[in-house]
């Protein structure tokens, strides 16, 4: 009875402790602890629009002391950073970084891409020995100006709260300590209980944040090839060269999705039918394709700035051109630009078309009624003879 007892306690303590374990909450900045010296990370979503690959791109961010709040009655002091200078940290993405599926947001241009994640560290603000007295220390963290194709999504601007308190250490006494750390998207002041939204102006849960998010905008672009004419040769091969526009340049180290239908490739050629994606050095360098009749790629995922130009060689055949989006063509080099300011599509029209002279058949045909009318003469005369023959 006493070992059962025994065991029946036991069980009792393991399943104490592991509901203690899952009460404590997973973010340090949400419950009171001690999180002296300890770095404060932001997350960065990077949201890629068409495509799948992140782009090689850095973002740097700037963190400065804020501005001290009037605290009216109720509401905690809120302070001035305490930096002798600010700080910069930056997050890197690059065609190697995790991207995720299915992004979730209020934005529908947004919501369902991929996107990529990463940790802006902001190093500095916990150390309780910048501080004098307890209260919440603001700061702000500034995205640097983006340009296209990027876009910054919420505000460039956010506030970083840091919550210092006294604690009581036995043997010690009160010591300060950073207790807690809130990220805010306004520079109100704070509520008594800091859950309420917007009463009275204060900042309440729905101002908290956790995040900045950038979207990449990219487009696709698709070439096909077609050949008409009565003497136009469906089976033969004609060389194409992509080359990016020397205007707009591609990131070296950077990944564009490839597909491709019915196309070859001249001896040499670094790409496959295998290949599935092309990089920004081919793409800048130039690379050859064979293509024909029905032949069609679709290169994704290029940044909505970058201009892309395609040159054929028609070999004697009369080019034309149809398509849509951004497109400029020169039937003397044989080329049509893409600006992927939106989804591109060019189809290259190659017509050959053979023209049978006037009057050949009016100076073949009595000819050839000739010639009929003498074999028939000849097969009656032989089959005559040997009819004769036949009869001796």
């Amino acid at each position: 009875m006493k070992r059962t007892l025994s065991k029946l306690l036991a069980l009792v303590l393991i399943v104490t402790v592991i509901g203690a374990m899952a009460a404590v909450p997973a973010m340090a900045s949400e419950s009171p602890s001690n999180l002296n010296n300890s770095d404060v990370t932001i997350t960065k979503h990077l949201v890629l629009i068409g495509t799948e690959y992140a782009p090689e791109v850095t973002f740097t961010y700037t963190i400065a002391n804020g501005s001290a709040v009037g605290g009216s009655t109720g509401n905690y002091p809120i302070y001035a950073g305490t930096l002798e200078t600010p700080i910069t940290a930056t997050v890197a993405y690059s065609s190697s970084s995790t991207v995720s599926d299915n992004f979730t947001s209020t934005d529908t241009a947004l919501n369902g891409q991929h996107y990529a994640d990463g940790a802006i560290t902001v190093s500095g603000i916990t150390d309780p020995t910048m501080y004098e007295r307890p209260g919440i220390y603001r700061y702000t963290i500034t995205e640097s100006a983006v340009s296209a194709p990027y876009t910054i999504e919420d505000d460039d601007v956010r506030y970083i709260d840091v919550y210092v308190e006294y604690t009581t250490v036995a043997g010690v006494g009160d010591s300060l300590t950073v207790s807690k750390v809130i990220l805010y998207d306004s520079a109100l002041s704070y509520s008594t209980d800091g859950t309420t939204s917007s009463d009275g102006g204060t900042l309440g849960a729905d101002d908290k944040t956790t995040d900045f998010t950038n979207s990449y905008e990219t487009h696709s672009l698709t070439f096909s090839k077609t050949v008409t004419g009565n003497q136009g040769d469906k089976t033969k091969e004609f060389t194409f060269h992509v080359v990016a526009d020397t205007s707009t340049q591609f990131t070296a180290g950077d990944k564009f999705k490839i597909t491709m239908t019915n196309v070859s490739f001249p001896e040499g050629s670094e790409l496959s039918s295998t290949t599935i994606f092309v990089t920004g050095e081919q793409l800048n360098n130039g690379f050859d394709l064979l293509l024909k009749n029905d032949s069609s790629i679709v290169i994704e995922g290029i940044p909505a700035t970058h201009k892309v130009t395609i040159t054929e060689n028609p070999e004697g055949y009369t080019q034309s051109f149809a398509g849509t989006g951004s497109l400029s063509t020169d039937t003397t080099q044989h080329s049509a630009t893409a600006t992927l300011s939106s989804d591109a599509t060019v189809e290259f029209q190659n017509t050959l078309t053979g023209v049978i002279p006037t009057g050949i058949l009016l100076t073949v045909a009595p000819f050839a009624v000739g010639l009929l009318l003498f074999g028939s003469i000849v097969i009656f005369l032989a089959a005559k003879k040997r009819r004769a023959e036949d009869e001796d």
